[in-house]
């Protein structure tokens, strides 16, 4: 592929900064080249388990940036019920990627733990096992306050 660099570990693109790209916040541009252009292979192991978790943060923040953005534009207003209803699905989603995650990472400790048979190792298990629910309630709480939200400023931003 013209342009394409192959290393061991990723592909690199040539890149050419576009106008849309200039106007952005260099951060933004910066989250979006991560999260698109220096994509590494995905071989069916561990390390890539997690760089593909890791990715998919990296566009969900640059989503994140771009939906600010927007929303700050004039004439954004009649996009924001239907926002709304897909901040309410995407809040779901994030739901399940923290209960996921939560399995997985209660999954690794209690190994650890049952291997150590230390006490802090268990406790460890219990701390993470609540700050994961905390967080996926807050999810649920969010997702709640998005589709009240909806259905309450959905018809104002009809008419």
């Amino acid at each position: 592929m013209p342009g394409v660099t192959e290393r061991a570990d990723a592909s690199v693109m040539a890149m050419d900064i576009t106008a849309y790209e200039r106007m952005q916040p260099s951060a933004l541009v910066r989250a979006r080249r991560a999260a698109t252009w220096s994509r590494r292979p995905k071989p069916d192991n561990e390390k890539s388990a997690a760089n593909a978790l890791y990715d998919s943060a990296c566009e969900l923040l640059t989503a994140a940036q771009a939906m600010r953005a927007a929303a700050e534009r004039e004439a954004s207003t009649t996009a924001i019920a239907a926002t709304l209803g897909c901040l309410d699905t995407s809040l779901s989603e994030l739901t399940s990627v923290v209960t996921a995650m939560r399995r997985q990472a209660l999954r690794d400790l209690a190994h650890r733990a049952f291997d150590t048979g230390k006490s802090a190792e268990r406790v460890a298990v219990g701390e993470t096992e609540r700050a994961f629910s905390d967080l996926a309630n807050a999810l649920h709480r969010a997702r709640y306050a998005a589709d009240s939200m909806r259905e309450r400023i959905g018809p104002q931003m009809a008419d």
